[in-house]
């Protein structure tokens, strides 16, 4: 489903920042200490491709949320905003026992790590199975709040 960008009215993508920068930096440091014996130059060449390649490929595989007046979209799903029942910000004290012993098998689910803050919607669609979505939002006040708007 395309959504036109002048129907947009939220945008995130929910890049894991400090964790992504401290693997990129692990993944060069292991390419730095393999390409050791080619020698210094090779050596500080393939950290720094390692590095970027590292960061690019965390940017490209971070789901972005959107929100537009008809749908949201998390990742790859989209779903009619008609559809969204009851939405509520899960904080990171709580998102632990969410992502684990209380998580239904059934649910949508996109979880980032670095981003601890949840949000979980319940939906109304009685033909779908999956009783609600829950997923990764660094802004998720924000995007409640835009959510509950009509």
């Amino acid at each position: 489903m395309n959504m036109e960008l002048s129907e947009l009215s939220y945008k995130e993508r929910t890049f894991s920042g400090l964790f992504a920068v401290f693997f990129a930096f692990m993944a060069g440091l292991t390419a730095f200490l393999i390409l050791l014996p080619f020698g210094f130059t090779v050596c500080v060449i393939g950290a720094l491709v390692s590095v970027v390649v590292t960061l690019l490929s965390y940017l490209l595989v971070s789901p972005v949320i959107e929100v537009s007046k008809s749908h949201l979209r998390v990742g790859k799903a989209t779903i009619p905003r008609k559809y969204l029942g009851e939405i509520e910000v899960i904080t990171k004290e709580r998102a632990f026992a969410e992502r684990g012993v209380g998580l239904d098998a059934r649910a949508y689910r996109k979880f980032v790590l670095g981003v601890p803050t949840l949000v979980k919607i319940k939906l109304r669609d009685q033909a779908d199975p999956t009783p609600y979505w829950l997923f990764s939002s660094k802004n998720p006040e924000l995007l409640v709040r835009i959510l509950k708007k009509s």
